[in-house]
């Protein structure tokens, strides 16, 4: 009985091992007129306006912009910044509806660094957008 318990718990523990180095990442609030670093992204987290959600699977980061009660009937260039070195890259544009609704889904690849953050960068009639950062590890 205790033979089966020791390897009921080691399938546990590799299934558990296996599932987290597979998939990871978290979610961060967008947030209106505001600067950023790259190692933590949005550095003004007042007024928030939406939700960038990203995870990381293998060497490709996966990722999610939704806006709501921005400008309607508009268009938001989505940038991916992932930190240190703070490599950036056009993910695409997000068209909003007649509420200032809008998602855009994404994927890039990952950049490997000690710190394995990413958040996203928008602007529109010079006002400036940002979300915290996700912290991934592929």
């Amino acid at each position: 009985m205790a033979f089966l318990a020791v390897v009921g718990c080691a399938a546990l523990a590799a299934l558990t091992a296996g599932t987290s180095r597979a998939a990871s990442g978290g979610t961060a609030p967008v947030y209106r007129n505001t600067g950023h670093d790259c190692a933590f992204g949005a550095t003004d987290p007042f007024d928030q306006v939406g939700h960038f959600t990203a995870f990381g699977r293998g060497a490709t980061l996966y990722g999610t912009v939704e806006l709501d009660t921005v400008a309607p009937f508009s268009s938001y260039p989505i940038t991916l910044v992932q930190d240190h070195p703070c490599v950036s890259v056009f993910v695409g544009t997000l068209q909003t509806d007649s509420h200032g609704f809008g998602t855009l889904t994404f994927h890039a690849p990952m950049i490997r660094s000690a710190g394995e953050g990413a958040f996203v960068l928008t602007s529109h009639n010079g006002h400036r957008l940002a979300s915290g950062a996700v912290f991934l590890s592929g």
